[in-house]
């Protein structure tokens, strides 16, 4: 007569355990940008285990403040710039405007020079027209209010 076979290796118990709810793979394709999105992959999937573990599970209404331990927890710290942005042209980060810091610089002035130095300045940069006009009308401001003229 054979001898039935038992579950398992040599040992009493080896093996795999039977599970009710074996797990099953599926793949789903997204963009990149999407996962970027959520700062990391492995923060993308936890989101997304995190939804499907929650989904169709009754909310308690009664007590608010139990949503609350749900929410996660950011700081200022958690906030990061997802993506730097280069120029096309250069490949560098585009430079601010130093709109401000020369109109700073008009009011500061008190000879006619200093101000005809503040506009070779501003010769040398990019601004949109408005921005251009506004210092052109500044710089007027200033040397006709504090009556300066060619020293």
């Amino acid at each position: 007569m054979e001898e039935k076979k038992k579950q398992g290796g040599k040992r009493r118990g080896a093996g795999r355990k039977p599970v009710m709810s074996k797990k099953k793979q599926y793949s789903f394709y997204i963009e990149g940008s999407m996962v970027l999105q959520f700062g990391s992959e492995d923060k993308f999937k936890k989101a997304v285990t995190d939804f499907i573990y929650g989904y169709g599970v009754e909310k308690d209404y009664s007590n608010p403040i139990s949503e609350l331990k749900d929410l996660p927890n950011y700081s200022v710290h958690d906030i990061k710039q997802t993506v730097e942005v280069k120029s096309t042209i250069t490949g560098l980060p585009p430079k601010l405007s130093p709109f401000n810091d020369l109109m700073a610089e008009l009011d500061k002035c008190e000879t006619y020079g200093a101000v005809e130095n503040v506009m070779k300045k501003a010769k040398g940069e990019a601004f949109i027209m408005r921005d251009k006009m506004a210092l052109e009308s500044k710089a007027k401001q200033i040397i006709s209010e504090k009556g300066l003229y060619n020293d």
